[in-house]
């Protein structure tokens, strides 16, 4: 049995299976979003869902407010 074979067992019994991304790639997909792409457009070309790309720009959006705010 190989890996392929282990991973189509997993998704036939319905075992989701968490997938990681690294910072650039993140960035990238945010970059595209603030381009004009639409989330949907994104989602369906990647296999990443709508949620997780928002939230990947909320995140974002937040580092950038923490990191830019004026000194008291």
């Amino acid at each position: 049995m190989d890996i392929g074979d282990c991973l189509r067992m997993r998704v036939q019994k319905g075992i989701k299976t968490t997938r990681s991304y690294d910072a650039d790639f993140k960035q990238e997909v945010i970059r595209l979003l603030a381009s004009g792409r639409s989330a949907k457009e994104i989602s369906e070309t990647f296999g990443i869902a709508e949620n997780l790309l928002y939230r990947w720009k909320r995140m974002a959006t937040m580092k950038t407010k923490t990191t830019i705010s004026p000194a008291l």
